[in-house]
C-alpha cells in the first residue's frame, strides 16, 4: 500500500500526531485513502459503512494508540478481554456521536472523559495509573485536526481522514467489514477441535465455554452484537480462544 498521512511510521507520538502533515496535504491525500479504505472493503457509497470505519478509526487516534497502549500492557491496566470490551464500547460511543453529527471535540471529550464507565464498570478516573491528561490531550488534538478538515473539505472528508487508521489498525474490528466473517471463522473453529486454528493451543486447553455463550449460536449472536454485549468472562474466554488470530484468507 502507498504511503499515506498518519500512518504510524510517520506519527508515532501524540500531541505530534499530525507532525509534517499540513491540513491541505491531508486533504490532497483523500482521494488515496478512498481507494485503500475501498480496497479494505469499507462501502464509502453506504453512509453505514463509512461512519463506522470513522468512528473504528476515531477510536484508534483518541483512545487505543495513546498512552492508553502503555497502561494496558501494564500490570494495572486492562486485561486483553476487557481491553476488547473497552475498544467495542468505545467504537460503539464514538460512533452514535457521529450518527448525530456531533463535532469531532465533542466526540474526543466524550471517549476521554473521566466519568466515563467502562465495560468493568470503572470511570477512566477511577483507573489506577492511566495517565488520564495525556489521553484526553491527544483526544483533544485528533479532534482538533479532524474539525479543520471538516471546515476546510466537508464533514465526508474529515470522516474518510477518521477512517484512514483502519488500514493498518483496528481494521477487523467490530464495525467494520471483515468482522462478521471473522465471527462465523471463529465459531467453525469453536465447532471443530481439529480445525488448524488450534495448532497452536488446543481447544480443549483454553477452558470450557462460559455458560452463557455455551450455546454456538448465542456465541455468533453476542459477537456480531459486539464485544462490549459480552460478559468479562465471555470476552475473556474467545481472547485465550484466538479469535484476534482466526484466519480469514480461507
Amino acid at each position: 500500500m502507498p504511503r499515506i498521512g498518519l500512518h504510524p511510521d510517520e506519527a508515532v507520538s501524540t500531541p505530534g500526531l499530525y507532525v509534517n502533515r499540513t491540513v491541505r496535504e491531508l486533504i490532497e491525500q483523500l482521494p488515496l485513502i478512498e481507494r485503500e479504505l475501498e480496497k479494505s472493503g469499507v462501502s464509502l457509497d453506504a453512509d453505514a459503512g463509512l461512519l463506522w470505519a470513522a468512528a473504528v478509526g476515531a477510536t484508534q487516534r483518541m483512545w487505543r494508540n495513546t498512552t492508553l497502549e502503555d497502561w494496558h500492557a501494564g500490570s494495572s491496566g486492562l486485561p486483553d478481554g476487557e481491553m476488547m470490551r473497552a475498544n467495542a464500547a468505545t467504537v460503539r460511543l464514538a460512533h452514535e456521536l457521529l450518527a448525530s453529527e456531533s463535532p469531532w471535540e465533542v466526540v474526543a471529550a466524550a471517549v476521554t472523559d473521566p466519568e466515563r464507565r467502562l465495560p468493568d464498570g470503572r470511570a477512566l478516573v477511577e483507573c489506577v495509573d492511566l495517565d488520564l491528561a495525556d489521553l484526553r490531550l491527544s483526544a483533544e488534538v485528533a479532534g482538533e485536526l479532524l474539525a479543520e478538515v471538516e471546515a476546510n473539505a466537508g464533514r465526508r472528508a474529515a470522516r474518510v481522514l477518521a477512517a484512514c487508521p483502519t488500514l493498518w489498525s483496528g481494521g477487523d474490528w467490530h464495525g467494520m467489514p471483515t468482522w462478521p466473517r471473522r465471527v462465523n471463522e471463529f465459531c467453525r473453529a469453536v465447532q471443530h477441535p481439529e480445525d488448524s486454528h488450534w495448532s497452536v493451543q488446543a481447544l480443549e486447553d483454553v477452558g470450557p465455554r462460559p455458560k452463557e455463550i455455551s450455546d454456538i449460536d448465542e456465541l455468533r449472536r453476542v459477537l456480531l452484537a459486539g464485544p462490549d454485549r459480552m460478559t468479562a468472562e465471555a470476552a475473556d474466554w474467545c481472547v485465550r480462544a484466538g479469535i484476534r488470530h482466526v484466519r480469514l484468507d480461507r
